[in-house]
Formats: C-alpha cells, structure tokens, sequence
C-alpha cells in the first residue's frame, strides 16, 4: 500500500516537471516578495511553482501577478518619478512602465506626441503672431486703424495664452498619469514588481512554513520517504 502511494506521488510530481506548461518570470507574491521561477496553472485553478529541485503549490490568492523578467528589470531600474519626468521631456503617455502590449503603448505614445505638439505648435505660432501685432498696433495711426491692429493684436494674444495653457494641461495630466499608473496592468492595478524584495523559493517557503516540510524536493540521496500531509508533500530519493 506504501509503495502503491509512493508511486502515485511520483507520477504526480513527474508530471508537474513536464516542460511542456511552464512559463518563466518573476512571481510576485501578495505580502511584496517576489521569485525569479518556472510556474504553471493547473486544473484546479491553482499555481504550482517550482525553482531547481523545490516545487509548492500555491492559491491564487497567495500570487498577486506574474511578469517577464524583462518587465521586472525596466521597473526596478526606473521610478514613478523619473517616468513622470519622461513623459514631460520625451512629449510621452505614462504608458512605458505599465504591463500593457507594445502596440498599445506606441499607440499611446502617438497620441500623447500629436496632442503635445500640435498644442506646442500652435501656441508658438500664436505667440509670434502676437509680437507682430503688437509692433502694428505700435506703429498705426489712432484715430484710423488702431482699433483694427489694436483687436488683432488682442486675437492673437488670446490665441497664445488659450493654446499654451492646452499644451500645460495635457503636458501636467500625463506626467500625472505616468506617476500614477507606474507599474500598472491594464485594470489599473498595481503589480507590485517595483522595489519587491527577491527571495528564492525555498527562503520564501521557509517564511511561510518554517517548522513544516510543505514542498516537493527532490534531491540524489539515499532513499528516504517522509510524508508530511499539509497541503503538499516533502519526500526525498
């Protein structure tokens, strides 16, 4: 019966290490620890990660989000401010350091470029108009066309300061946003992976479960079953 139930566990735990369902990034647990691992979701809707020869099974309630280690480096090489000021200085959305395809991201980027200059350009173009009018207004006769150059000058004044403060807005609410949403998915949450300390998988079970065996191991020792029953196993071959 014993090595009925070995076997089995076994079978188990050979199929979790076939190749063929992991993916590889950094898991960002719920209390800001993360893993640099191999994780897979499994039938039942739970994660099982594993990292060398240490496997867990872990709730979804236990993993706040999964990202590529690409992802994980940009955001711990940056900050919420420096994407704030990027955005100001490079005429960006806020969307360079949020969890979100490519294409979105560039699409954003156009949108936030166009919307900045084409209120840059208008509020140059204004602002020189205005100091040619204001020369006219100078130099016309009062009593004959002041008037005229008078309100053409106060035109084109209007049209700087209405078309400057477009561009001030829009430049403000993106550098607000790319504050905001620093290390966002597409819902708008948080993902955590900024300044998230790095742990490996056997430290960070170690925390969870510090007196209990509650992982797969597997090692090339001399056999010895231990069987522990929590949520998982721990055993040695």
């Amino acid at each position: 019966m014993v090595r009925y139930f070995l076997f089995l566990v076994f079978v188990f735990v050979s199929n979790l290490y076939a190749d063929s369902v992991w993916k590889r990034g950094r898991i960002i647990y719920q209390d800001g620890i993360n893993t640099n691992a191999e994780y897979s979701k499994l039938e039942d809707g739970t994660y099982f990660i594993r990292q060398g020869n240490i496997g867990h099974k872990f709730n979804p309630s236990q993993v706040r989000s999964f990202v590529e280690d690409a992802y994980f480096q940009k955001i711990n090489n940056s900050s919420p401010m420096q994407s704030s000021f990027e955005s100001l200085i490079y005429f960006r959305s806020g969307e360079n350091y949020q969890l979100r395809e490519e294409k979105e991201i560039s699409f954003s980027n156009s949108i936030a470029l166009g919307s900045k200059i084409s209120a840059l350009t208008a509020a140059t173009y204004f602002f020189f108009d205005s100091m040619k009018k204001r020369k006219e207004v100078s130099s016309s006769i009062y009593f004959l066309d002041y008037n005229q150059k008078r309100n053409e000058f106060e035109n084109a004044r209007n049209g700087f300061y209405l078309s400057a403060a477009i561009f001030g807005i829009i430049s403000v609410y993106y550098m607000i946003d790319a504050y905001a949403s620093f290390d966002t998915g597409v819902d708008g949450k948080k993902i955590g992976a900024y300044q998230s300390k790095e742990m490996s998988l056997e430290e960070y079970l170690k925390t969870q479960v510090p007196n209990k065996q509650s992982y797969f191991q597997f090692q090339n020792q001399p056999v010895e079953h231990t069987f522990n029953y929590e949520k998982t196993f721990s055993f040695h071959f």
